[in-house]
């Protein structure tokens, strides 16, 4: 059952559109935005608690990595700090058993992340730039698939991010972009039951809390204008 309900994302949009305008205001800037298209990589490194049928497991599950493509939207408050959306193409992840059920293909998820940056540029030697950043991400599950696990539900998320970036400038608008996201922790709750293909357990219900350890590795081309 999805914990986070979508007007969240509504939230989250209007009180970006409402920063850049007092940005503009507060400190008489003209609107600087950018977009920064971009190939995406996600790594898991899971960690899990798993009840199945009363008994307790540990480290059942692992996930696939996701590549997508994805974009990020952004606002320059000043010269040096920026506020910055990054959306993109819904990734999907495959859920694997590990231990006791090694290989077993548990199912799939789709979902669509969002981050929301506050980033800030600590190094500008030449051409190059060093920026830092921390903010939200928030993933909402667009579908499950079902497999080993039948009925099979994943909560949406809400966690904290941390955001290191290298640009390369090629002129005053473009610039080569790499950032690397840490998304801490980003737990969820995957929950179903057993499916036949699991004869002796067919039927059981089963709930896990999953911390996912996500990290993001973006590369791309920022344009401001």
């Amino acid at each position: 059952m999805k914990n986070i309900s979508y007007p969240i994302l509504k939230i989250v949009i209007t009180i970006t559109m409402i920063l850049s305008g007092l940005g503009s205001i507060i400190l008489g800037q003209a609107n600087k935005f950018y977009i920064n298209p971009s190939f995406t990589q996600i790594n898991f490194d899971v960690s899990s608690t798993d009840d199945i049928a009363g008994s307790t497991f540990k480290d059942l599950y692992s996930l696939s990595n996701s590549k997508t493509l994805g974009f990020s939207i952004g606002y320059y408050l000043n010269d040096r700090i920026a506020l910055d959306m990054i959306l993109g193409v819904p990734p999907s992840t495959d859920i694997i058993g590990q231990k006791e059920i090694e290989g077993l293909p548990i199912g799939n998820i789709k979902y669509a992340p969002m981050i929301l940056t506050i980033n800030y540029k600590a190094i500008s030697i030449n051409r190059l730039g060093l920026t830092l950043g921390a903010g939200i991400n928030y993933a909402y599950i667009l579908d499950e698939e079902d497999g080993a696990i039948e009925d099979l539900q994943v909560d949406n998320f809400l966690d904290p991010v941390l955001k290191a970036g290298l640009d390369f400038r090629l002129s005053n608008k473009i610039s080569l972009a790499i950032n690397m996201i840490k998304i801490i922790n980003g737990s969820t709750t995957v929950s179903g039951k057993v499916g036949p293909n699991v004869p002796e357990l067919a039927g059981a219900p089963t709930i896990s809390e999953i911390i996912l350890n996500p990290i993001a590795t973006q590369i791309g081309v920022k344009y401001i204008f």
